[in-house]
């Protein structure tokens, strides 16, 4: 059985600064996107990953190649790990949805596996193409890490913590942890109650359909400290002879 499993999220696009809808929209990294790869970098360096699977879209694959090769691992992109096709959403501004979208803003807080952003996938088969490609892996022994973007990677902490769907809408690509650690020697890892709050601009729309604020708070707690989430990732991910 796996014994380490990573969610590694890609840093910001454009998109994410000016809080818009990326789904499968192929987007480089904006310029403090494009930096923050390397606080990814060493938060990961002693977590001794064996292999990286990805999604193959943008900025998710340029994100993994980058990280295995400063770490040497290697990179595996798959097709099953792009990110949810969110149709008519794919360049809209949150707040766009909330106004346009609010009856099927109120079904994906309620059920978001039925749901189906319009002329895109549902978030049913979205899952079930997640479950199908990490059968595999997670039977495995080993330490991997899966680059992908929202919300397709809060898809891929559910299937593999075995918990319900932690996301109440459409979110931000890059919103979240940049670094989870989802499962450790063969155990899922507790997750919280609540979604993740977004980070800086990134917004996310609450059960009521308005943006979520938390009075700034939470932006500071979320932010990226790649100094502070490297040392808590050594903690959690004992060295590799010591998980033996």
């Amino acid at each position: 059985m796996c014994q380490h499993l990573v969610l590694i999220r890609p840093p910001a696009t454009d998109f994410d600064d000016q809080n818009r809808i990326q789904g499968r929209l192929d987007l480089p990294l904006s310029d403090h996107g494009s930096a923050s790869v390397m606080d990814c970098v060493e938060a990961l360096r002693d977590a001794n990953l064996n292999m990286i699977l990805c999604d193959p879209g943008e900025p998710a694959f340029s994100t993994a190649q980058e990280i295995g090769d400063e770490l040497d691992v290697p990179v595996k992109a798959k097709e099953e790990l792009r990110n949810l096709d969110q149709g008519l959403w794919q360049g809209l501004k949150l707040e766009e949805i909330r106004k346009k979208y609010p009856k099927l803003i109120r079904q994906w807080q309620e059920s978001p596996e039925a749901v189906c952003p319009p002329q895109g996938e549902p978030v049913g088969d979205a899952l079930e193409r997640v479950r199908k490609v990490l059968k595999r892996p997670l039977k495995k022994s080993g330490r991997i890490g899966i680059v992908a973007a929202e919300p397709l990677a809060s898809l891929i902490a559910s299937v593999a913590c075995g918990t319900e769907i932690e996301f109440r809408g459409p979110v931000c690509s890059s919103t979240g942890s940049p670094v989870e650690p989802l499962f450790l020697n063969g155990h899922s890892t507790k997750r919280p109650a609540e979604p993740a709050v977004a980070v800086a601009s990134q917004a996310v729309l609450t059960s009521n359909g308005e943006p979520h604020s938390d009075g700034g708070g939470g932006h500071e707690e979320s932010r990226f400290d790649g100094s502070t989430e490297g040392h808590r990732l050594a903690e959690m991910m004992p060295a590799e002879d010591d998980a033996k």
